[in-house]
């Protein structure tokens, strides 16, 4: 039951927090306009280690990126995040989509209310009923654990679902998100 709501939750999250799908609404930027400044956080514990974050700024208008944004790294190559404050906004859900020549390569799901301190990696998608996914931790950037995900692909929806021995997870998505 709890697993259910969490889907749900999950739908209704992506549908309404995702629904830049205008081209007006998606910010592009080189990843060469983009500067990231490290700043300290406010702790007042003295017992905790005081963590770093990386703050995105735009250099042109030296703001923090704020919105979903499309971020071009090469010539043919770009990805899809939302940012908040000048930092990917992991806290919920976030997904990032990398393409190369217009098609979608990778995947990565983020967000510490769901996966906790790693994150879900897709690393060479494709359409394929079975596809290899990676959990890596997301402060060492370490892979944590290898999974098969069985992918669901029909005319209104995209199922992704995980059996690994710590979580089994079922992520449902529009089938606009492939063909986005």
């Amino acid at each position: 039951m709890r697993v259910n709501i969490v889907i749900i939750f999950l739908i209704l999250y992506c549908q309404f927090s995702f629904a830049q799908k205008n081209q007006n609404d998606t910010i592009t930027l080189h990843s060469s306009d983009i500067k990231c400044i490290l700043q300290k956080s406010k702790i007042t514990n003295p017992r905790i280690v005081i963590p770093r974050q990386q703050i995105k700024v735009d250099k042109t208008c030296n703001k923090p990126l704020d919105g979903f944004y499309k971020i071009i790294t090469g010539k043919n190559e770009f990805f899809l995040t939302k940012f908040k404050n000048g930092i990917e906004d992991n806290d919920e859900f976030n997904y990032i989509k990398y393409y190369t020549n217009g098609k979608l390569k990778k995947i990565d799901f983020k967000g510490t209310a769901f996966f906790g301190s790693k994150y879900l990696s897709i690393p060479n998608y494709s359409s394929k009923r079975l596809i290899k996914g990676i959990f890596i931790d997301c402060y060492s950037k370490s892979i944590i654990d290898s999974i098969e995900i069985k992918q669901i692909i029909s005319k209104k929806h995209l199922i992704l679902k995980t059996n690994s021995k710590e979580d089994k997870i079922k992520l449902k998505f529009s089938h606009n998100f492939i063909s986005d």
